[in-house]
């Protein structure tokens, strides 16, 4: 894309040769390097968007009994012959509270099999949850099959405090999960999806949710059991400790992809409107005469330009609220750019105001200003573009 971009924009040049500097030659250039920029970046959205393997879940995805097993054979520690709880998860209910709160509402269920310890703590624990551990109050329904397997479900409620990356946004995805750990750290017991709870697994097929769930701004976009093995370097107080528990833990994702039309019309179209206002401010910043019938003059320029920048702010900190980590949103380059250009604008009506502003500023108008505004601003988005989802390690 980077090359394709710097290939097209030289052929503009070699075409248009704004080097003479004829008002209708650097015209040309300027907006013919402009839609390139914005063909540019329509072309990179639109592989941001089709692109599946964003918002991946944690660990390894396993979609059904087999592929469950086969994972906990390999992941197991040596010589350890684990209890199996069958566990399954259906969530009604999801809402963003914060930037890493999530309030999540469903059941949760596990299937004991007859030959399951008597002295093995039933329930689940959500290790991010305010409420994490399952209490005998929450439970819904308790059911015994004719084999002896008794099914217990409960109902839960909670709020779960989870790490988001909001660095794409507003084209970002969230992966919400739920941990599960079994209550017992001392005793061989492991949770495995209950699959013969579920149609044959498809992600897409959203499994596991309410199909009616409401999860405002956000659209789902598959869900998937999956394990991953963390080091926890305690033995939780129950024994002396004698190494690193390294069982794996049981996660049921969901991952969400944001509705960034909200985003666009409420952030990104007033930014629009404040960075087409700044640009016609360049064609009363002249030395030219007739300029005296608008009223303008230099100080009312730089009045104008500080009013933009402080609307900008209060726009940029409402994005910043978005995220609560510290890092740099991708939303937020139209805003660098956009400091950037008011900077420049100002420095241009300075210079201009100066005895000897220089040839170069003054030719045609204050051409070589307006000229460059919407290519260096367009330009400077589609280079962040191409950083942030295509750069190193993305």
């Amino acid at each position: 894309m980077a090359c394709g971009v710097i290939a097209a924009l030289c052929g503009v040049l070699l075409v248009a040769r704004p080097w003479a500097f004829t008002a209708r030659r650097v015209w040309l250039t300027s907006v013919a390097c402009t839609l390139v920029c914005l063909v540019a970046m329509i072309v990179c959205w639109s592989a941001i968007l089709r692109d599946e393997g964003r918002g991946r879940t944690t660990g390894s995805i396993v979609r059904d009994e087999r592929s469950a097993r086969g994972y906990l054979s390999r992941a197991m520690p040596a010589g350890r012959d684990p209890t199996v709880i069958p566990t399954g998860v259906y969530v009604e209910s999801i809402e963003f509270t914060t930037s890493n709160n999530v309030v999540v509402s469903g059941y949760v269920w596990q299937r004991y099999p007859p030959n399951t310890p008597k002295d093995l703590t039933r329930g689940v624990v959500f290790p991010e949850a305010d409420e994490s551990h399952l209490e005998d109050r929450d439970i819904a329904y308790e059911r015994t099959a004719a084999d002896g397997t008794k099914t217990t479900g409960w109902y839960f409620n909670a709020t779960f405090r989870q790490r988001f990356d909001y660095r794409t946004y507003p084209l970002d995805r969230q992966n919400v999960w739920l941990r599960m750990w079994q209550p017992d750290f001392d005793k061989d017991a492991v949770l495995v999806p209950d699959f013969s709870s579920y149609p044959p697994w498809l992600d897409k097929d959203l499994l596991g949710t309410d199909p009616q769930l409401v999860s405002g701004e956000w659209r789902p976009m598959y869900t998937a059991y999956s394990y991953a093995r963390y080091v926890y370097p305690s033995s939780f107080g129950l024994k002396p400790y004698d190494g690193p528990v390294n069982y794996p833990d049981l996660y049921f994702n969901m991952v969400y992809e944001r509705d960034y039309t909200g985003a666009v019309v409420g952030n990104l179209v007033p930014v629009a409107l404040i960075a087409l206002v700044v640009f016609a401010s360049l064609f009363v910043t002249s030395r030219d005469q007739k300029f005296e019938l608008f009223g303008s003059n230099t100080f009312a320029v730089m009045a104008f330009l500080v009013t933009m920048l402080l609307v900008v702010v209060v726009d940029h900190n409402e994005i910043r609220s978005v995220s609560a980590d510290g890092s740099v949103m991708y939303m937020e380059y139209v805003f660098f750019g956009l400091y950037l250009l008011l900077l420049l604008v100002t420095a241009n009506g300075v210079l201009i105001a100066l005895d000897r502003p220089g040839e170069i500023l003054t030719k045609q108008g204050n051409l070589p200003a307006k000229a460059l505004y919407w290519p260096l601003l367009v330009g400077i988005v589609l280079v962040a573009t191409i950083s942030v989802f295509f750069g190193v390690g993305w």
